[in-house]
């Protein structure tokens, strides 16, 4: 509970002046629905309070890890299309038949993945994996929210 503005407004705010700054999001609001704002409002990760020291700075570490690899990755292939849609990912914009924004980090490097194992079957274990680097074992919705806002986004 911030003064002055909100962390959804923040992490907005964040996105807007640097896109591929990683944001985590470390909170006492721990609804679901809070937790979907979060990451729809930019950020790439969401911790509720009370948290252990050692989860977060692992969460920390692999943020800068994908933030690495997702710089890297890149400056290969910095624009993919696909029907009326456009992705940069040297800058995060996305261009569809209706809209121009920014995407989120975590969530570029989701469709990037997805992009280079374009004809695969890619299993939710897989991306916990690869994307998140996260055990496989752990029980989270957070890859069917980011599947569910990509969906929207891209239905046109």
């Amino acid at each position: 509970m911030l003064p002055y503005y909100d962390g959804f407004e923040i992490a907005e705010r964040v996105r807007e002046v640097s896109p591929q700054m990683p944001i985590l999001m470390l909170t006492a609001r721990a609804s679901v629905k809070d937790k979907v704002k979060g990451l729809e409002h930019g950020a790439d990760d969401y911790m509720t309070k009370p948290f252990h020291l050692e989860e977060l700075l692992l969460r920390v570490k692999g943020m800068l890890r994908r933030k690495n690899w997702y710089s890297n990755s890149s400056l290969l292939n910095p624009v993919y299309s696909f029907g009326n849609n456009e992705i940069n990912f040297a800058t995060l914009m996305c261009n569809t038949a209706t809209k121009e924004f920014h995407l989120t980090q975590r969530e570029a490097m989701l469709l990037k993945y997805l992009i280079e194992n374009k004809g695969k079957i890619v299993s939710r274990k897989e991306l916990l994996e690869k994307v998140w680097h996260l055990s496989p074992e752990i029980e989270t919705r957070t890859v069917d929210i980011f599947i569910s806002r990509l969906r929207k986004i891209f239905r046109t």
